[in-house]
């Protein structure tokens, strides 16, 4: 076990001291900034009060999702790390170890990620939060009520009625915040899986995610979102009744859970496969 946290530690600091995962975060922060910009100037001038259950509807956005995706996409897009001291460990631990450490550094980037996500609300909507327990609050019953608003702000974000009707403020935050992580948990080990069988294959089928997301957004085709993996993101995307055509929470947690169990059963049968791992892992033999 402290092999194997040693091996995450040296990935961590080896990928966080690299130019590209600043502009990641900092491009999710930018993005934040221009979403709750307009927000922020209707909730000052009728001295309204934000609270961090505004923060799942920013998801109703769908540049939003892209830019988000997109980051994640920058942080992780050299997974599994490929290069000389990556063999020099390997060789210095085993197979198994180095594999399990580059799947912790997955789940401790994804941690990381999400405190910045929160963190850049919180710390953008500082000068009017308020913490509630579990109430939605004035700002988001005005934005409800009031669709006009909107448009006369230049407001990017929905609050659908059918989110406010069917979760309470707390569970609305908190499966937000479950799905992004098991959605960038599916698509960080899918990183990792297609990038083994051939570099650079991860990225480009994580790029078609991106796309088919947009792609379905666009001719809003409601049977699309069954096979489009980041529109789950948004819980404005999932069921809430059985005529609305959207995937159920249960089907989409479903689907990212038994995906995540095949791509770590993949991942950990090349590493264990002699023939596989002198095929895909060409640096380990």
């Amino acid at each position: 076990m402290r092999q194997i946290l040693q091996l995450t530690w040296i990935h961590i600091v080896t990928n966080y001291t690299q130019k590209r995962i600043f502009f990641a975060l900092i491009l999710q922060w930018m993005y934040m900034y221009s979403v709750l910009n307009p927000i922020l100037e209707f909730t000052g001038e009728f001295d309204l009060k934000a609270n961090l259950f505004l923060y799942p509807f920013l998801h109703t956005d769908p540049i939003y999702i892209v830019v988000i995706t997109l980051s994640f996409l920058l942080i992780l897009s050299n997974i599994p790390m490929n290069n000389e001291m990556q063999s020099y460990l390997l060789q210095r631990t085993s197979m198994s170890k180095w594999i399990t450490s580059q799947i912790i550094f997955i789940i401790i980037s994804i941690i990381i990620y999400l405190i910045n996500i929160i963190l850049s609300y919180v710390v953008l909507t500082l000068p009017y939060i308020m913490f509630q327990i579990n109430a939605w609050g004035k700002l988001i019953g005005s934005l409800n009520y009031y669709p006009d608003i909107s448009n006369q702000y230049g407001i990017v974000i929905n609050i659908p009625s059918t989110l406010i009707v069917n979760y309470t403020p707390l569970q609305l935050f908190l499966m937000t915040v479950v799905m992004m992580g098991l959605i960038f948990l599916f698509a960080g080990l899918m990183l990792m899986l297609f990038n083994l069988l051939k570099p650079g294959l991860g990225l480009v089928l994580y790029s078609v995610f991106i796309f088919l997301y947009l792609a379905i957004r666009h001719f809003d085709k409601f049977y699309g979102f069954y096979i489009s993996v980041f529109s789950w993101i948004s819980l404005s995307n999932i069921s809430t009744s059985n005529l609305d055509g959207f995937p159920t929470l249960s089907f989409a947690m479903s689907v990212l859970t038994f995906g995540i169990i095949l791509m770590l059963s993949a991942i950990y049968y090349i590493g264990y496969n002699d023939k596989l791992r002198s095929r895909f892992i060409l640096w380990s033999n």
